[in-house]
């Protein structure tokens, strides 16, 4: 899907010293919306930053689907988020979550 839209960063970021540790990027569309990536800092990964920014995308697209691409074995993280497989090539994963 064509990546050009309404670009927005959500930041998280850590409380004590205002360092942004983590950004979800994405793409607004009329229909839907484009989740380029969830990157959270080496340090602090693994403690579910990475899902409170999905869970945060989640929330505020609720009513338009989502669409992705990720890399082969990460596909199973955003499974358990509700989004399906639409395709595989090259080690690439290309999935969608459907509006609720």
């Amino acid at each position: 899907m064509e990546s050009k839209g309404v670009e927005r960063v959500l930041k998280l970021v850590e409380e004590n010293n205002g360092k942004i540790i983590g950004r979800a990027v994405v793409s607004e569309h009329e229909n839907y919306v484009r989740l380029h990536l969830i990157l959270v800092d080496k340090n602090y990964r693994g403690k579910g930053f990475g899902t409170k920014l999905l869970e945060e995308v989640l929330s505020l697209y609720h009513n338009k689907d989502i669409t992705l691409s990720t890399f082969l074995g990460n596909e199973e993280w955003f499974q358990k988020y509700g989004f399906k497989i639409i395709n595989k090539h090259n080690g690439l994963v290309s999935m969608i979550k459907s509006a609720n």
